[in-house]
């Protein structure tokens, strides 16, 4: 398979039908960060100043999936976030709140197991089950290269 790997993108209307319609996992890579900082304890997620974090345009892109999530009238179900802040943040500016688990994060065959049965397990109760997470858990699931899904950036799994 070439890399790197092309994601269809549907038009805006047919991706608020979709989001609308929910039974879909979205996928959510966490906001901007501030690359000026740095990763210093990658086991400790309770400690901010050893983590990445949001920049002001991260605070900025949550704000506004927050408010399209409202306009639109989603129905989001379960949401779940990596412990490390910049997701833990992502997700409770943009969707509310999150449950946060180490499956976002750590690369183990648990963790990978975990992840693949959130993406394959069928959706029936019309939400959107929301997964705010890091590319690098991802990258091997679905043949992307590095940064090829952005800070921001979400994909919508069926």
């Amino acid at each position: 398979m070439r890399y790197p790997i092309q994601v269809p993108t549907p038009s805006d209307s047919t991706l608020v039908y979709l989001l609308r319609q929910g039974n879909y996992v979205l996928l959510v890579r966490h906001a901007a960060t501030d690359w000026g900082q740095r990763d210093a304890d990658l086991v400790n997620y309770s400690d901010r100043a050893t983590q990445r974090n949001l920049s002001d345009i991260g605070r900025a892109q949550c704000d506004s999936i927050s408010k399209a999530v409202k306009a639109l009238g989603l129905k989001l179900g379960q949401i779940y976030s990596s412990p490390m802040y910049r997701c833990r943040d992502t997700a409770e500016l943009a969707f509310g709140h999150a449950d946060t688990t180490r499956h976002l994060f750590v690369k183990s065959k648990g963790s990978r197991d975990a992840r693949v049965k959130w993406l394959s397990t069928p959706l029936t109760d019309g939400a959107l089950l929301v997964l705010v997470t890091h590319q690098d858990p991802y990258l091997p699931l679905f043949r992307f290269q590095r940064d090829q899904l952005k800070e921001g950036d979400a994909l919508l799994i069926q």
